[in-house]
């Protein structure tokens, strides 16, 4: 489910109470953006 369009909306929800703000490559800030949604679900 990655974001190819420029136009993406660049605000990503990590937790219910953490956002990230992205930039650059939508495909590369969302597949980071995953990631650490991943592992912020262990905690």
């Amino acid at each position: 489910a990655y974001i190819s369009n420029r136009t993406a909306d660049k605000l990503t929800k990590i937790t219910d109470n953490i956002y990230c703000c992205r930039s650059g490559s939508a495909s590369d800030t969302q597949a980071i953006a995953d990631i650490v949604a991943y592992h912020l679900g262990f905690h």
